[in-house]
């Protein structure tokens, strides 16, 4: 419910250099710490679960559908501000997700899809070795709302959203996604 308020404030502060008086949305920043809050919760709690109850196929697609939609709030995140006071945060929680769903990989061979998904767009941003880290994501505000819009919701059609360039596409991304039983 608050992702897309998390998501516009990412889009509309990139780039952007703000001011000592810059006057913030007091209910937006509200929305925003829920946002990160669910997030955080979800993935450590379906991550605990995950460790230490009984692993079933059911569990483990309820756990997978749940915890991958989670993750992709501290992915966005960290991809656009990987220089963040809360970045090492969103890291351990990308990196305790990523953990679970290797595991869920034994019981549903699909989840390691979700994992691949994982490493392709934030795997640069995990590993600390490497020289871009602590550089933001160099892909346009609309290539990254084409290219999330359907790993969070598989059935929007985001040529359909104002603004929306009908040049990008998110074919492979959709292709990945119709993989993967039950999200055709």
């Amino acid at each position: 419910m608050y992702r897309p308020i998390l998501i516009r404030r990412v889009m509309s502060r990139r780039g952007q250099i703000a001011t000592n008086g810059e006057e913030l949305n007091y209910h937006e920043d509200i929305a925003i710490e829920r946002c990160l809050q669910a997030a955080r919760e979800s993935v450590q709690l379906i991550s605990v679960y995950w460790l230490n109850e009984h692993k079933n196929t059911m569990a483990c697609w309820y756990g997978l559908y749940f915890l991958f939609q989670a993750v992709l709030i501290p992915i966005y995140c960290l991809r656009n501000d990987p220089q963040c006071a809360a970045a090492d945060e969103w890291r351990e929680q990308i990196t305790q997700a990523m953990r679970t769903i290797e595991s869920m990989s034994q019981i549903i061979e699909s989840a390691s899809l979700f994992l691949e998904k994982i490493r392709s767009v934030c795997g640069q941003y995990l590993n600390y070795s490497l020289d871009g880290w602590g550089v933001p994501t160099e892909e346009s505000p609309q290539t990254q709302i084409a290219n999330l819009y359907p790993l969070m919701w598989p059935n929007l059609d985001i040529t359909h959203m104002d603004g929306f360039d009908t040049s990008l596409q998110a074919s492979t991304i959709t292709d990945f996604m119709n993989q993967i039983p039950g999200f055709e």
